[in-house]
């Protein structure tokens, strides 16, 4: 059966203006990911030896990672001294282990060597050896805080205006997370201009699938991190962002320029209809971009599922 896409458009408040960041602070990160949200299944108990926890996530090809951590909490409270270890293991290698406490808030924090990790990783929890107590019992050996953490820190790198990379780097395929890319209108818009921006969500909302999204909405005020600006020609963003005068009609990525480590996707023409033969020629399946930073719109002649 076909599906339905739900797009919405939600405004957010103008940004800020701390604009004063310097470039390398930028380049650093540091993210924590709740391990409910990769975990390949839903329970976090471990009973039995041998039992095996799954969690899955991504690195960015725009992400150098040079430290990452499992902080992990736990109750395990049957569990006596020296009973179980926690074996850790990264993309099938064992990469450390640690001994379990016995009781109700346990914390233990693990490092995980940042060399193994690829794009695409897991990362696995199994139990070793044996609970004299537990087996008595039908509760769990040890059971997982939702509370515990995946931290990862290192720095980004800088990326080329290449209309070849869509949906990267907007779209992160490696990332199982809710995301959200804020829809920059240099102008209130017109009906046309909204269509146009809900044709490219709809787009980016089919590769985000099962995640959730969300499209914040501000009017020629550019945020922080990637945005979607659908762009009137002879505006004060247009003249902000330095395009090209030929072709009026365009599709372009730039930089950022409230943020070094920020990209932009701009819709660019003279009218709201020149936006919607701009957005229609984004999402056209058989679109196949130069690596470029400028792709004109000539005669887009799109029909289908996006309009």
């Amino acid at each position: 059966p076909a599906s339905t896409i739900f797009v919405a458009l939600t405004m957010a408040q103008p940004a800020s203006a701390q604009d004063s960041a310097t470039v390398s602070n930028a380049a650093m990160f540091h993210d924590a990911y709740a391990l409910a949200e990769i975990a390949g299944q839903r329970a976090t108990a471990l009973r039995g030896e041998g039992a095996l926890l799954n969690f899955y996530f991504g690195v960015p090809v725009t992400k150098i990672i040079s430290r990452a951590t499992l902080a992990l909490r736990y109750r395990a409270p049957l569990v006596a001294q020296n009973e179980l270890r926690l074996e850790l293991l990264l993309n099938g290698t064992r990469v450390g282990a640690t001994t379990i406490v016995g009781g109700n808030d346990v914390e233990a924090e693990i490092p995980l060597p940042t060399d193994l990790l690829t794009t695409d990783n897991t990362m696995s929890l199994r139990v070793e050896g044996q609970c004299a107590a537990c087996s008595r019992s039908s509760a769990p050996w040890i059971a997982i805080d939702s509370a515990s953490r995946l931290e990862t820190s290192g720095t980004r790198l800088p990326l080329a205006n290449d209309l070849a990379l869509l949906p990267i780097p907007f779209f992160d395929a490696v990332s199982q997370r809710a995301w959200q890319l804020p829809v920059v209108f240099s102008q209130p818009p017109a009906l046309q201009e909204v269509n146009a921006a809900a044709i490219v969500a709809s787009w980016f909302g089919v590769f985000s699938d099962i995640r959730g999204v969300r499209f914040p909405v501000s009017v020629g005020e550019l945020p922080e991190g990637h945005a979607l600006v659908l762009l009137r020609r002879g505006s004060m963003l247009d003249s902000a962002l330095l395009l090209p005068t030929q072709p009026r009609t365009l599709i372009a990525m730039r930089d950022n320029p409230r943020d070094p480590y920020g990209k932009l996707l701009i819709l660019a023409g003279d009218s709201p209809a020149d936006l919607v033969a701009a957005a229609r020629a984004l999402v056209a399946p058989d679109r196949m971009p130069a690596h470029a930073g400028v792709e004109a719109v000539r005669d887009p002649g799109v029909q289908g599922r996006w309009q």
